[in-house]
């Protein structure tokens, strides 16, 4: 199972140039969980280019493909704990920590997780 990171899901609607990488992991059999933190980051970054319709719809294909999850307290103190160590932005250590409570992959095209246990980050360098 897979927690997919905005910058991965963003690439993929944008079809950037790390699309068809960021594909197969969309795609896992095991599923795809997805933080309503990354639902805001990516809705939020596909507003800046389209329609609020348009950006609509593809939140709804992130939360039909994945299993939506919430900011809860585990995670939440568990985030101040990453970012404290791993000196992560504030949305990064959230995404981070509910990677690690639900001991899942993180994919992302963000290269602050590189090195980082159970986030494999895709793009040029792989």
């Amino acid at each position: 199972m897979n927690l997919i990171d905005s910058s991965v899901w963003i690439s993929f609607f944008e079809e950037g140039s790390s699309a068809a990488a960021s594909e197969k992991y969309l795609r896992d059999a095991e599923g795809v969980i997805v933080p309503t933190l990354v639902l805001h980051e990516v809705y939020r970054q596909l507003l800046k280019k389209l329609s609020e319709q348009e950006a609509l719809y593809y939140v709804a294909q992130m939360e039909e493909d994945g299993n939506v999850i919430s900011l809860d307290q585990e995670i939440a103190l568990l985030a101040a704990e990453v970012r404290h160590r791993q000196k992560l932005g504030t949305a990064d250590s959230i995404i981070y920590a509910t990677a690690l409570v639900h001991q899942v992959r993180l994919i992302t095209l963000d290269n602050d997780f590189r090195g980082l246990p159970q986030c494999v980050v895709i793009g040029s360098k792989n």
